[in-house]
């Protein structure tokens, strides 16, 4: 580790497993919605749902999904 690391106070152990376990969190909330996209195109998609509750149903998730891709 560079000398950046030497500076941190605390359980650096501890910090890096945390940090571990944070990216494994967000490899998995990546997948999920990775999968929860397909589902709610194919939720509209395939009943042939359309209209404005479609369409704030799709621009709802859209925010949704944008928000976990964040986390990522």
């Amino acid at each position: 580790m560079g000398d950046s690391y030497s500076k941190i106070a605390g359980n650096r152990t501890a910090l890096f497993s945390d940090g571990q376990d944070l990216a494994r969190a967000a490899s998995a909330v990546a997948d999920v919605t990775k999968v929860l996209n397909g589902k709610v195109e194919a939720l509209v998609n395939d009943a042939g749902w359309s209209g404005d509750a479609a369409n704030n149903f799709k621009e709802d998730w859209g925010k949704s999904s944008a928000a976990a891709a964040g986390i990522v």
